[in-house]
């Protein structure tokens, strides 16, 4: 799904850019152009950015219960 129509970043380029180390807007701005037009996507950007490190979160909390 398109989340900067200005600059055709989708939500999987933004997941792909975390999981290779980005991790602030700003990032992600210097990365993918995301919200670097007109601005309007910025807050889709961060609910996707959110949403990412939360599943991270989650799966990393599911495979230390598994481990213990």
């Amino acid at each position: 799904m398109y989340v900067c129509n200005c600059h055709k970043v989708t939500d999987h380029q933004i997941k792909e850019a975390m999981d290779n180390g980005l991790s602030t807007m700003s990032e992600l701005q210097a990365e993918l152009n995301v919200g670097t037009n007109c601005g309007s996507c910025i807050e889709h950007a961060i609910m996707v950015m959110d949403a990412h490190q939360s599943e991270w979160a989650n799966l990393n909390y599911d495979l230390a219960s598994q481990a213990a």
